[in-house]
């Protein structure tokens, strides 16, 4: 009897073991992050890692999903995908469940991982872990720290600089460096106290990493999330060296006129800053307009005795040079000259159309015209004993030559007087 009960508790005891290593049965349902239409992700690559080792692997099924036997504890569960960014959840598994993963294509933040590793770790469970960003303010709200120190902050901005600060009952703050990281995706990032990655309250140099051109860079020096002003900070930029003191707010702001890399160095610290542009071809308008009686007389001594002078004035005012001037005006000059020739081409043919048809009505006309109307010919007279009036004849004009009516109607009356007894008186 006694040895049935024994083998009864071991079989117990066994079972127990056994379902503490493998308990609970997990699937992991992988799909867009389209709401309206999901579509699941056959082919995603799902990784379970304990810290940041990967403990298994699979690939989803034509459905989706992937099944994983995992015990009780925190786990990160990292997806892979092409075309995607990498992404990453953290995970406590307590029962048997489906873990529905979303991945966005469109993703543009990135997600830091980590645990906080001290001695011993148990102890920031539950506690608050913060992210800062250069201006020291809290960005993205606070996370808790869980089981194993393990943390996770998503949302994050590419091309920023963060700190993370931790912070105990007891008013104790430790404060991470400076990180930054270039692309969306996922990042791992351990805080180890126990070698002192994380210094308490240390004085720190930061800069963003990156900044837009004509738009101020500013610089911080802080021991921790204590401000320190007065801090002389050197400044290496495109255009040469300069020195700032930091303010009240521990900040340094320097101006960027010019792409390139902007360097900040402080008590043995350095911190870069890039600024992206598109290189000057020309100089500043600032420059063109510093000495517009030199550019006049400059203008005035290219243009010869007697000849029309330039004004390059309008096209100097916009900083972009003469080059930039002279390529401006190219093809509108360009444009007058072809337009003149053509309609000096289109005049031209009108004119000669024009001329070849009042040749040809003028024939026409001649044809028309009854015998001695044409030009050279004198007019017969008329039968009915009528004259016609000229143009430039009146009927009545002064110094009108006209012969009298009786000769026109009579042409031969001058030739034979006698005929009308304007003859001699015969006896």
């Amino acid at each position: 009897m006694k040895t049935v009960r024994n083998s009864i508790l071991f079989a117990i005891a066994l079972l127990a073991l056994f379902s503490s290593v493998f308990a609970y049965v997990i699937n992991v349902s992988v799909s867009d992050v389209d709401y309206a239409a999901p579509s699941k992700l056959p082919g995603t690559k799902v990784q379970v890692l304990s810290g940041n080792t990967v403990v298994y692997e699979k690939t989803t099924d034509k459905y989706g999903n992937a099944l994983f036997n995992l015990s009780a504890g925190t786990y990160f569960v990292r997806l892979n995908r092409s075309f995607y960014p990498e992404q990453i959840i953290m995970y406590t598994v307590h029962v048997n469940e489906t873990l529905n993963v979303k991945m966005n294509i469109k993703q543009t933040t990135y997600t830091l991982y980590g645990q906080v590793v001290d001695n011993p770790s148990s102890k920031w469970e539950g506690k608050l872990i913060t992210v800062m960003d250069a201006q020291g303010q809290v960005f993205g709200g606070q996370n808790r720290i869980a089981q194993d120190g393990y943390y996770l902050i998503p949302y994050l901005y590419p091309g920023q600089t963060f700190q993370m600060k931790l912070e105990m009952a007891d008013g104790q703050k430790f404060i991470s460096a400076p990180f930054s990281f270039s692309s969306a995706g996922a990042y791992w990032l351990p805080l180890d106290l126990s070698r002192q990655t994380l210094a308490n309250a240390t004085p720190a140099l930061s800069a963003p990493a990156r900044s837009q051109l004509y738009a101020p860079i500013v610089a911080f020096v802080r021991a921790g999330d204590k401000p320190l002003a007065n801090e002389s900070v050197s400044v290496g930029t495109p255009d040469g060296a300069l020195t700032m003191l930091t303010d009240a707010n521990g900040a340094a702001p320097v101006y960027a006129a010019s792409p390139g890399t902007y360097e900040f160095a402080w008590n043995g610290q350095s911190a870069k800053t890039v600024v992206e542009g598109a290189p000057q071809t020309a100089p500043p308008a600032a420059n063109v307009s510093e000495d517009n009686g030199s550019q006049a007389n400059a203008s005035e001594n290219a243009t010869p005795s007697g000849a029309p002078a330039e004004e390059p004035a309008a096209n100097l005012s916009n900083g972009t040079g003469a080059a930039a001037s002279q390529d401006n005006g190219t093809v509108p000059m360009t444009a007058v000259i072809i337009g003149g020739i053509a309609a000096v081409i289109i005049v031209a043919v009108i004119a000669l159309a024009a001329m070849g048809a009042w040749k040809m009505l003028g024939k026409k006309n001649d044809a028309w015209r009854p015998a001695g109307s044409r030009e050279g010919e004198m007019p017969e007279k008329p039968q009915t004993g009528k004259r016609e009036m000229g143009a430039g004849e009146s009927g009545a004009g002064k110094g009108s030559e006209s012969p009298p009516a009786h000769h026109v109607h009579h042409p031969g009356h001058a030739k034979h007087p006698a005929k009308h007894g304007h003859g001699k008186k015969q006896g």
